[in-house]
């Protein structure tokens, strides 16, 4: 019995990684696939959530599988990084100072 669910369990994972590379939203190269007794954990990183959900979406499409935990990590880009580090810089604008304590602002009423 344990042979024959590790040679379906093998299989398993053959056919999910099979799904990820005739499906163009995954990008597998990255990925690791596991399976236990129809169970397929998915692990290792992508770029964007539409990747890591995609990857969920195609496991699940595979046939024989009956649950997906997906541990996909989501690793942003260094376009991204300088994108979100941008916009932090212009919201840390330090030329706007705010009033000291004790004074008293003008009001625009």
């Amino acid at each position: 019995m344990v042979n024959i669910q590790r040679e379906s369990d093998t299989q398993l994972r053959a056919a999910v990684l099979r799904q990820f590379e005739w499906d163009p939203q995954v990008a597998s190269n990255h990925l690791q696939v596991a399976t236990s007794n129809g169970v397929v954990a998915l692990r290792g990183f992508v770029h964007t959530y539409g990747e890591k959900y995609a990857a969920e979406r195609a496991a699940q499409a595979v046939r024989g599988v009956r649950a997906v935990a997906n541990d996909i990590e989501v690793r942003s880009t260094s376009l991204e990084v300088r994108r979100v580090t941008a916009v932090v810089e212009v919201v840390d604008d330090t030329s706007v100072v705010p009033p000291q304590a004790g004074q008293q602002g003008e009001s625009t009423c």
